[in-house]
């Protein structure tokens, strides 16, 4: 049986609250409350079963933001994926690629104006969402068409998975767990982001590094209370090309005196 639109749920803060008097049009009133993880939720029906769908909404400036701030990556998907059986990401707004590959956004009145991130990056970002982690990214325009998307996929999942027959006309390879706790696509698998990670990666010159901090200690309680010698010592290779091998690189003196004073100044 076929769950209900009323099951859309919209996070009550500014951003995805706004949203709510759109979906008045088509005849569904989303109940307005506190989302941990996304702007909107429902409940559908998958291959095992009733199942779980975030939608994470992002404007295109909010998204360039984001991906700066490593609050998407770092936060928003790793929680959706891990609470919600499905994922989508919808970045809303009109933009292209300038002559020199530059992020053009249309602004009020029709004007583009150029952002110093370039396309590229915003491609890659979301490809990445997609082969890596499974998300479904798609792209809308404004409010109105954000809305119409996520009432058409609020429709498709009340369908029984098996009533679904539009993909057997066309050859589709068949789907298998991957990503979330159902998946999409043949060996993905997410990587899971530890504790130690989440820390390091608010640490100060840390970034890509932070991933490795889970082969340099044992435990989070360990790596906070490392000092400055240790964390100086700590090896990490960088990724070959080629297939060749990569350099080995070492944290250094200056760079862990600062990672130990964020450390023992965190309130």
């Amino acid at each position: 049986m076929g769950t209900s639109s009323s099951s859309l749920r919209i996070d009550d803060r500014t951003g995805s609250r706004e949203l709510a008097k759109y979906f008045l049009d088509y005849g569904i009133t989303p109940k307005v409350t506190r989302l941990e993880f996304g702007d909107l939720a429902f409940n559908g029906q998958g291959p095992s079963g009733e199942c779980a769908i975030a939608v994470e909404r992002k404007q295109i400036d909010d998204l360039v933001a984001s991906i700066q701030s490593k609050r998407l990556s770092g936060h928003q998907i790793p929680g959706m994926i891990e609470n919600y059986d499905y994922s989508y990401v919808l970045v809303e707004g009109i933009w292209k690629a300038g002559k020199s590959g530059e992020l053009m956004v249309m602004g009020h009145g029709g004007r583009w104006a150029a952002r110093e991130t370039p396309t590229r990056a915003i491609n890659n970002y979301l490809m990445g969402l997609t082969l890596r982690a499974g998300v479904i990214v798609w792209r809308t325009s404004s409010p109105e068409e954000t809305v119409s998307f996520i009432v058409d996929q609020v429709r498709m999942w009340e369908k029984e998975w098996h009533e679904h027959k539009s993909h057997e006309g066309v050859y589709a390879p068949a789907m298998s767990n991957g990503a979330g706790r159902h998946g999409f696509f043949n060996n993905l698998h997410p990587r899971r982001v530890t504790v130690r990670e989440r820390i390091a990666l608010q640490l100060p010159g840390m970034d890509d590094r932070a991933k490795f901090v889970e082969g340099w200690f044992a435990s989070a309680k360990e790596m906070c209370s490392a000092g400055p010698e240790t964390w100086a010592n700590k090896v990490w290779k960088t990724r070959g090309r080629h297939g060749q091998a990569g350099k080995e690189r070492r944290l250094g003196k200056a760079a862990a005196e600062k990672i130990v004073e964020a450390l023992r100044g965190a309130d």
